[in-house]
């Protein structure tokens, strides 16, 4: 079985157009938001979460759809990267990151209110 790291599975997968350079797709995901290449980000994201939903645990899952979430507020989607926020700690409510990304996302579409609690 693949060794495991942080929850995620630990084994390569082709992204992008890297030819034969194999990288882990949560790791492009977070250099891809680093560089703000977000739609990027999102396809990658949407691609391992599709390639590994079996094999990840909450905690994992949770790290991926924070990534998406941060990827949709990059582009402008605050809607939809709050329900990914709120989806992340669902899956993983001990995440302060999660909680703090909920509160970022609750500001960005206004809600201060609920963003301060």
């Amino acid at each position: 079985p693949p060794s495991r790291r942080n929850g995620m599975p630990h084994r390569g997968k082709k992204v992008g157009n890297k030819g034969n350079s194999t990288v882990d797709l949560r790791e492009e995901a977070e250099s891809l938001l680093a560089q703000g290449e977000y739609e990027k980000s999102l396809r990658c994201v949407d691609d391992a979460l599709k390639q590994l939903s079996d094999e990840l645990t909450p905690e994992a899952k949770a790290t991926l759809i924070l990534a998406r979430s941060r990827a949709f507020l990059g582009l402008g989607r605050a809607d939809a990267a709050l329900e990914d926020a709120e989806e992340a700690v669902a899956l993983n409510p001990e995440s302060n990151v999660a909680l703090l990304h909920c509160a970022t996302c609750e500001d960005a579409i206004g809600l201060y209110a609920s963003a301060m609690e």
